[in-house]
């Protein structure tokens, strides 16, 4: 007798089932692509299959990975795009953007590049210095469209990006031998050209009384036999010694540069940082202590995330200043590189040709780099 009601509520509970699920939202990532796709057909990004629906002149790239999402700063982002882990608002270093900070150069620069714009990525820390190269010198193009030509990853997706032919020019440190060993695997030979010189530097709080260090103190630090700051000449307390991840500049120069045949100790979780932001974070507040050390390069730890509560260190007695940059003093000094893997455009040859002759040089050293000149 029951039968029959039973049944009709099954199926009225199963027809409010649908309905639900038929208007359930979304989600960000539906309306985020919405608002990507009302953009007007010209400003859109490459797909990833590489088809352009770009009109700049010149070739137009595939989609880039990047280290922001690039897609949402182009649709909008409030207060903009700022890389998670540095901490920099990518946007104000980015060419044509209004009221960005890279700098102009004095004179005009003697060059232009008005199609087959060369396709440019690289670290955070060098994005003031191409990108001001490419406001200077590439025509044509505006504060939407230049983002098909100048991205701005981490190190370790900008040398994907190089190697898997995104992009044709890299800005940074040298490769590591992971990137050399992925650039191998793909065929891929890695050419080197230097066009500035830069100090890796280490970096404590502001009230830790140490302020020189040798190198082999730092090693000893990243391999635990140095443990607490008292052995150094600082307070009893703990020493907390920042990482950076592998394939990142930074790593790449403390592995290369610093520990070289000695493997550095697994870090503990509170001692890791994705990002050079994060590490100068981590040491100049961590905790409200004052036992953590870092690692960077100069321009960035001074200029880019300038932090009043971090104290470069002295290596070996010698300050990372640029006059001991210049001539050689600092004993952890090594090349600004551009890096490419492939046969280069002749507007890419233009564009190496001019960072290394003498108005890309001054543009180097009005940012705030050290050039290759004695």
């Amino acid at each position: 007798m029951h039968k029959y009601p039973c049944h009709l509520l099954g199926l009225l509970l199963s027809f409010t089932l649908f309905i639900f699920l038929l208007y359930l939202p979304s989600g960000n990532v539906g309306h985020a692509s919405a608002r990507l796709n009302a953009l007007p057909e010209e400003e859109r990004l490459p797909p990833v299959d590489g088809k352009s629906s770009g009109k700049a002149k010149g070739h137009n790239p595939p989609e880039v990975m990047i280290g922001h999402d690039l897609r949402e700063s182009l649709v909008g982002r409030p207060g903009g795009q700022t890389t998670p882990d540095h901490g920099v608002d990518v946007d104000e270093y980015m060419p044509f953007q209004s009221g960005n900070r890279l700098v102009v150069p004095p004179v005009a620069p003697g060059l232009s590049i008005e199609e087959n714009y060369p396709r440019l990525d690289g670290a955070i820390a060098v994005l003031p210095l191409y990108a001001a190269a490419a406001q200077a010198i590439y025509k044509g193009l505006d504060g939407r469209s230049i983002y098909n030509y100048v991205q701005c990853a981490n190190t370790r997706d900008a040398y994907q990006n190089l190697v898997d032919g995104r992009v044709d020019i890299f800005f940074g440190a040298p490769p590591s031998a992971g990137q050399l060993a992925y650039a191998r695997e793909k065929g891929v030979e890695l050419k080197i050209t230097p066009l500035g010189r830069e100090a890796f530097v280490f970096f404590t709080n502001h009230k830790n009384p140490v302020r020189n260090i040798t190198l082999d103190q730092i090693r000893a630090i990243y391999t635990r036999r140095i443990t607490n700051w008292k052995e150094l000449g600082g307070a009893d307390e703990r020493i907390l010694a920042f990482q950076r991840p592998e394939g990142s500049g930074s790593q790449t120069a403390m592995l290369g540069m610093v520990m070289k045949d000695e493997k550095m100790a697994a870090s503990l979780q509170e001692e890791f940082h994705l990002g050079m932001g994060a590490i100068i974070n981590g040491v100049a507040v961590y905790r409200n202590r004052e036992n953590a050390i870092g690692y960077s390069f100069r321009w960035f730890a001074t200029v880019l995330h300038a932090s009043p509560q971090i104290s470069l260190l002295a290596i070996n007695g010698v300050e990372p200043n640029v006059k001991n940059i210049r001539g050689g003093a600092y004993p952890l000094t090594g090349d600004i590189a551009a890096v490419t893997a492939r046969p280069l455009s002749p507007e890419s040859k233009k564009l190496l040709k001019w960072l290394q002759g003498p108005k890309g040089q001054a543009l180097l050293e009005q940012v705030g780099y050290v050039g290759l000149g004695k």
